[in-house]
């Protein structure tokens, strides 16, 4: 009889992933370290400026039912996040202009470990998240509560106002994690994403010296956590 208590072990294998930048990005990762990381804010402008187009990134509508009413929030979340993105499908089709728009990729082995060195090359960060992209029809999300009070919304200093503090406060506690959710029209994207959460709203690109790429002197990563086209590694 197998022993019930007994420890036995489960293991999680990672995706590999391929993330899409220009070549002169990718040259000076694995030359000096130096890694460009996104934001909310940047990821809705280049998806509205460019052929993508997509306009809620970052945001999503909740509604909250209850037994007696209804509320519904627009909310962009996740202001305090470096991001990274990336794709779980290799092809060199995605280089073209009307696709990422950008002249090479590396390949990212081991996304642990990644996202972990990552965060540790941060100095105010908080935590860090890694998954999948959810892609949806809508962004709405729905979620049913037993009790939704207005009172509970209500501006302590003020009763006849509503306080967008304690608004956030529930949407947050009820649909977190938004930056992983994009309409199912970039479904083709495939993509695998990074979070690095801080204690501070980013609102520009970051450059993250990675912990092994100092002055240039080895590559970023140990081989087996990143491949680059040109490094001959494996």
């Amino acid at each position: 009889m197998t022993n019930q208590t007994e420890i036995k072990p489960w293991i999680l294998i990672p995706p590999i992933v391929y993330r899409y930048m220009d070549q002169e990005y990718i040259d000076d990762f694995f030359s000096t370290g130096n890694l460009m990381l996104s934001c909310i804010k940047i990821c809705k402008k280049i998806e509205i400026d460019t052929i993508r187009q997509d306009k809620l990134e970052g945001t999503d509508l909740l509604f909250l039912n209850s037994s007696d009413r209804q509320i519904g929030i627009y909310q962009t979340q996740d202001l305090n996040a470096h991001i990274l993105c990336t794709s779980v499908k290799e092809d060199e089709s995605f280089l073209r202009e009307d696709k990422f728009n950008c002249t090479g990729y590396f390949k990212i082995l081991d996304t642990h470990l990644f996202g972990k060195a990552i965060l540790n090359s941060i100095n105010n960060s908080i935590q860090g998240f890694e998954g999948y992209i959810e892609y949806l029809d809508h962004k709405i999300i729905k979620r049913s509560i037993p009790k939704l009070s207005l009172d509970d919304l209500k501006d302590v200093n003020d009763p006849n106002k509503i306080s967008l503090d304690n608004i956030m406060s529930l949407s947050n506690k009820h649909s977190n994690l938004g930056v992983f959710r994009k309409p199912r029209l970039f479904e083709w994207q495939q993509e695998y994403r990074f979070a690095w959460f801080t204690d501070k709203i980013v609102n520009e690109y970051n450059f993250v010296k990675c912990p092994d790429g100092k002055n240039g002197q080895s590559d970023p990563f140990p081989p087996i956590l990143i491949d680059h086209p040109d490094a001959g590694l494996i």
